[in-house]
């Protein structure tokens, strides 16, 4: 199941101990804002804060004494995840943040810092890379003393069309902006690795495409996929957040994915439906005339509960291998396939 933070190792010698409290600090590269972690303990996983403040408690229970308050995009520490106390809105997924307390894990979304070698060349019609870092900082030019455009976060995808190096050797990907194609963004090449198109090969191809098929059970927020009558994946996802938005309703029937990308910059077309920016939307797979679709979300880790504004949210992994599995077989030189009224069927109750 997805939701869970992984057991990414991470040496002590990272983080910043001082005086059994807990102060900001910086990971190796002085990049990353860490949260340091008071006691000494084994090997830890890493947390990105998601939403612009998360609460830390005594106890794993949103009813127990706030002791401290994380900002956005600071990385933390994760000793353990644990099951605490849910309600309608939050599952019991909480996580221990070092020696500190205990944050819902619907806030943290689960990184790791891998820096990586850039490339000397790209294929002409683009090469995708996916964000390897818990987030990178975009420029209008390959400068840090530019213009900083977007910040991209870990599990995000996006098209590199070129590399270039800057007067201090650095090299730097131009990336491509399926929604803003005619102003350039840049981005630091270690910070983003190049998918290999082995890695993108369809998955099952042995299987006829009319034996497969999806279900999302919208009661349970939980997804299945099938070849034939036999089950081969299933995860927690999260749905149409219907409760704040009566619009933002997922709806049931019988679907066909037509239509499908590696990576899209999502914008609501209606303002009715939100005002969110999200650039390198993963592992995109639309149904129901390409209204609503299976993606990653790198945006929120509450996989279980409801939480678009009507489309399937899974975790990027969850997200990749649905993207791989399902017809449309997509290319790893092609930005986009469609294939209309033969896609993999996805039923919706």
């Amino acid at each position: 199941m997805t939701g869970k933070i992984g057991s990414q190792a991470v040496s002590r010698r990272g983080f910043l101990k001082y005086g059994g409290t807990f102060v900001a600090a910086a990971f190796t590269s002085a990049y990353f804002p860490l949260l340091a972690a008071a006691q000494e303990g084994p090997a830890l996983a890493l947390g990105r804060v998601v939403n612009g403040a998360l609460g830390i408690f005594e106890q794993a229970s949103f009813r127990s004494r706030q002791v401290a308050q994380l900002w956005q995009d600071m990385v933390v520490p994760i000793a353990e995840q644990i099951q605490g106390e849910a309600d309608e809105r939050f599952g019991p997924e909480w996580c221990r943040v070092g020696g500190m307390g205990y944050a819902h894990a619907s806030g943290l979304q689960p990184v790791e810092i891998k820096y990586q070698q850039p490339v000397d060349e790209v294929r002409f019609t683009g090469s995708l890379a996916q964000v390897t870092v818990p987030f990178v900082d975009v420029y209008d030019t390959f400068s840090t003393e530019s213009v900083r455009l977007y910040r991209y976060y870990f599990g995000s995808t996006h098209w590199v069309t070129k590399v270039v190096q800057d007067r201090d050797g650095t090299a730097w990907y131009r990336i491509f902006d399926d929604k803003f194609p005619e102003r350039e963004r840049w981005a630091p090449a270690n910070r983003l690795r190049l998918i290999p198109d082995e890695e993108l090969a369809p998955l099952s191809p042995e299987v006829p495409a009319g034996d497969k098929r999806i279900e999302v059970i919208l009661e349970e927020q939980r997804m299945a996929a099938y070849e034939a009558d036999q089950l081969v994946f299933e995860t927690s996802i999260s749905t149409g957040d219907y409760v704040t938005n009566p619009k933002y309703e997922t709806p049931t029937g019988d679907y066909l994915i037509g239509l499908k990308r590696a990576s899209q910059h999502m914008m609501p077309w209606d303002r009715t439906f939100g005002s969110y920016d999200l650039p390198g939307v993963p592992w995109v797979c639309y149904y129901g005339q390409r209204s609503y679709a299976f993606h990653g979300a790198y945006w929120h880790n509450g996989f279980g509960r409801i939480r678009s504004h009507g489309c399937v949210n899974l975790s990027p992994e969850d997200a990749r291998w649905v993207y791989l599995w399902t017809t449309p077989v997509v290319q790893p030189y092609n930005q986009v396939q469609y294939l209309e009224n033969s896609g993999t069927r996805v039923r919706i109750i």
